[in-house]
């Protein structure tokens, strides 16, 4: 094809396999990236974006993009690492979580659509007694309204950083009932807390309170160092899938409800 629009060069874009593109975002950022870094989350925009149907804008030899340059960078980053870059301040951060959002990325791993590898198993020797689990360790039952603690096998770490649960509620009773999920230090636990009810009991932790919509943090002697009300959108129906975000870089924690991020809980984890 010989034709050309007059006074233009004729843009060539790179084949579509793992060749980095040159990105132009919004003329004040420039961004280099591979195929499989900006079709990662295969469902987002960005990924539907550089799909085989699409053509993108080519201005002077690279794909623009229309969008602020410092947050879109900041998400290219997210992409690559994985990790929450660290943010200067709340405009900042505002500005990454909204550009996440415009692009239909989420903040999970995206095995959270197909869970069953997010979903650790329990161990077995931190189990409460008032508690039951499978036999293969994947699900743990609570009877009636007894106390009781189970700690997942794995720890969260900077290489393991999610993991998610389904909370099903099978049978309503009366009486107050309340679901904490969260991260603790099990050097400073023993087995016989897994059934206390006392903060003193469950020291260095930092907890999501769920049907309360509270977090609760405590000190290394068990003393509450802090406690925040409305964290969290409210559970609805019976059933609730429960993530934990732990960011080693960052040292944040982040909880998800059926896979939407709540936002970060905690600092300096």
């Amino acid at each position: 094809e010989k034709a050309e629009l007059k006074g233009q060069k004729k843009a060539q874009l790179p084949r579509e396999s793992s060749e980095v593109i040159e990105l132009n975002i919004g003329g004040t950022h420039s961004s280099t990236t591979s195929r499989s870094t900006r079709t990662k989350m295969h469902n987002s925009l960005l990924a539907a974006m550089f799909s085989c149907s699409n053509k993108p804008t080519i201005h002077k030899g690279k794909i623009f993009i229309d969008r602020d340059g410092e947050p879109f960078v900041m998400m290219v980053s997210f992409l690559r690492t994985g990790l929450i870059p660290m943010f200067e301040s709340k405009f900042q951060e505002q500005n990454f979580y909204d550009e996440l959002e415009y692009w239909q990325i989420p903040l999970a791993p995206e095995n959270l659509e197909n869970d069953s590898e997010a979903r650790g198993a329990f161990d077995d020797q931190w189990c409460a007694s008032t508690l039951r689990l499978d036999s293969d360790n994947h699900t743990v039952v609570k009877n009636g309204g007894t106390h009781g603690i189970v700690f997942c096998k794995d720890a969260l770490t900077a290489t393991n950083h999610y993991i998610a649960f389904k909370v099903t509620i099978s049978l309503l009773t009366r009486g107050k009932s309340n679901l904490f999920v969260g991260l603790v230090d099990r050097t400073n636990y023993t087995r016989e807390h897994l059934t206390s009810t006392y903060w003193k009991d469950s020291p260095s932790s930092y907890y999501w309170d769920v049907w309360s919509r509270r977090l609760v943090q405590t000190d290394s002697s068990g003393n509450q160092a802090g406690a925040h009300t409305h964290y969290g959108c409210a559970c609805e129906g019976n059933e609730t899938e429960i993530g934990i975000l732990f960011n080693a870089t960052n040292r944040t924690l982040m909880f998800y409800k059926n896979g939407i991020s709540q936002g970060i809980a905690f600092k300096h984890v």
